[in-house]
């Protein structure tokens, strides 16, 4: 039996302050009226909700597995909501730790109106209000055409929540307006910190040499090829697969396309603020990429955590006996003595395994080695500001020396780029020095490898500062924001009539992207696709339009860093 926990919904949405920066847009290219193009987007839009109430769909859906049973996301909506459909077995006892295994199938018609349980880590156990548990490999499906010949664009969301919180099933990522837009939109849950990147080698010895490293990895390939063997029930094209996610979701997206292993499951891909492109993941000692390590830098490989992590589960050994005894620990015992002995994983959970990941992921998709597919990536300009609030205001020499001593000889050119900013406030400029490293640096690096193996790459900077109040404060473009704005789910009820022209149009790209590769449109303010002679991104706000080398300097000096 795998014990059941109560954990709180981990929204990724996360305050920021006001920002100063500012974006400079092309002098050259003429200005649109966003404005008029955006309410076009918004009558587009309604006549595509009044199609989709004219269609039918239905409740009741055979997958490859056994019949579900769904309902409809509102009494008059055409859209049908199946929640909580299992796409492999459950994790639990001798599975902990193992690749995801085939749902066995079900005689009876099964129902799907509730949501399954989040996936559980050592960071969530201990919270309350939104259940959690081991048993959490479910996805949830959005449709207006199940049961029908329709063949629509499908959208699998990737949840973030630095790979240790969050779910499939937050109410920011509802996805019935995608659905009313014509997409069929599908969410997955997937394993998380201690269960779900837990690089123990004893697990090598069970699979051949070919252990399951990545464990919540594999879930989001076993979820995408349920999708490739089902979603036509749901009336779906499987040819036409779109990937996307924020944060670590975006991160994921981008292991995802740089893996051989799930090459043809999807047919583009999303990031929304997350990349994989650093030249520092986390290796497995014996894998090739592990002996290319940067000289002079303390490395601790996957292995080496692991081995320490159990230890300091009491495991009695390192082997497949010591393994064992750490399945037989309940879900309770194994996060108490995880949190009692004041253990720890890697910030970079996703290991370079030798299999999975042949090389580092920078390296795979230079090369092309994983899915060529078009990209559609960017950032939000105050996601520093929102992720680091801790970060402290110290004077300018203490601040000036700290970077300066860096290692690698890198704190020179860091400190050249960010000490103007740093003039004005040591906490500004460290936070936007992290968010850039993070956020800015890896979405260009990302449209620039693949724009550069002739792939169409699509830049975004989401600049608008949306409603959010925490704290008795107001924010900017904060970490997370533009979800609301994609998903169409304002979720608070101070949106205003600009919000939602936004929101319209935002989500009216993401569905083009969905549906041709392209986020264009007719009426639609023009996204030009990202070359690197011209470093070119589309300004995502009340009034966009493209814009050049956004903080160009800077993202040049994380380049740098990143460059050996």
């Amino acid at each position: 039996m795998t014990g059941r926990l109560i954990d709180e919904s981990s929204g990724t949405t996360s305050p920021s302050l006001p920002t100063n920066n500012r974006i400079d847009p092309i002098k050259s290219m003429k200005r649109r009226n966003a404005h008029s193009s955006i309410a076009l987007v918004s009558m587009a839009l309604l006549a595509t909700v009044v199609a989709a109430q004219e269609s039918t769909t239905s409740l009741e859906v055979e997958t490859d597995r056994g019949w579900i049973v769904g309902e409809r996301a509102g009494e008059l909506s055409p859209v049908a909501v199946f929640r909580g459909i299992p796409y492999a077995e459950p994790p639990v006892g001798d599975l902990r730790w193992r690749a995801p295994q085939p749902k066995l199938p079900w005689a009876d018609k099964r129902p799907a109106l509730e949501f399954g349980p989040a996936c559980v880590s050592q960071r969530s156990a201990l919270r309350t209000d939104q259940v959690r548990d081991e048993d959490c490999l479910y996805l949830n499906v959005w449709t207006r055409s199940a049961g029908t010949d329709q063949s629509l664009p499908v959208m699998v969301w990737i949840h973030g929540g630095a790979f240790s919180l969050g779910s499939g099933h937050n109410e920011m990522y509802d996805g019935t307006r995608f659905a009313e837009s014509g997409v069929v939109l599908v969410a997955l849950n997937y394993r998380l910190g201690l269960f779900g990147f837990f690089a123990h080698p004893a697990l090598a010895q069970e699979e051949g040499g070919r252990g399951p490293f990545n464990q919540g990895i594999l879930d989001q390939i076993a979820a995408l090829q349920w999708v490739q063997r089902n979603i036509e029930s749901f009336g779906g094209d499987p040819g036409r697969v779109t990937i996307f996610g924020e944060s670590a979701g975006s991160i994921s997206v981008c292991y995802l396309v740089a893996s051989p292993f799930a090459k043809g499951l999807f047919h583009r891909a999303i990031g929304q603020s997350g990349g994989c492109l650093d030249r520092h993941p986390t290796l497995l000692d014996g894998t090739p990429a592990a002996g290319r390590s940067v000289p002079g830098e303390p490395r601790l490989g996957g292995h080496e955590v692991a081995l320490r992590v159990a230890a300091g589960l009491e495991a009695s050994g390192p082997g497949l006996e010591g393994l064992a005894e750490l399945r037989g620990l309940t879900l309770r015992e194994l996060v108490f003595r995880f949190s009692r002995n004041g253990l720890s994983l890697p910030r970079k959970s996703v290991y370079v395994d030798g299999h999975m990941f042949p090389d580092q992921m920078r390296t795979l998709l230079e090369k092309g080695l994983g899915s060529r597919v078009p990209l559609l990536v960017g950032s939000n300009t105050d996601e520093g500001r929102s992720l680091f609030v801790r970060t402290r205001e110290i004077p300018w020499e203490e601040w000036s020396e700290s970077v300066r001593n860096r290692p690698h000889g890198h704190g020179r050119a860091l400190l050249e780029a960010y000490a103007g900013d740093a003039k004005e406030s040591t906490r500004t400029a460290q936070q936007q020095m992290l968010a850039d490293s993070l956020f800015a640096w890896n979405a260009r690096q990302w449209a620039r490898t693949a724009s550069g193996l002739g792939d169409d790459a699509f830049l975004y900077v989401f600049s608008h500062a949306a409603p959010s109040r925490q704290w008795g404060r107001t924010y900017g473009a904060y970490h997370a924001a533009e979800i609301r704005y994609v998903f169409g789910n304002p979720l608070l009820s101070d949106w205003n009539d600009q919000d939602q022209a936004l929101a319209n149009l935002v989500h009216t790209y993401w569905v083009n992207f969905a549906t041709k590769g392209d986020p264009n449109g007719d009426g639609l303010p023009e996204w030009p696709a990202y070359h690197s002679d011209s470093d070119i991104a589309l300004n995502l706000n009340a009034d966009p339009e493209p814009i050049t080398n956004y903080r160009m300097a800077k993202l040049d000096t994380h380049e740098l860093i990143n460059s050996f």
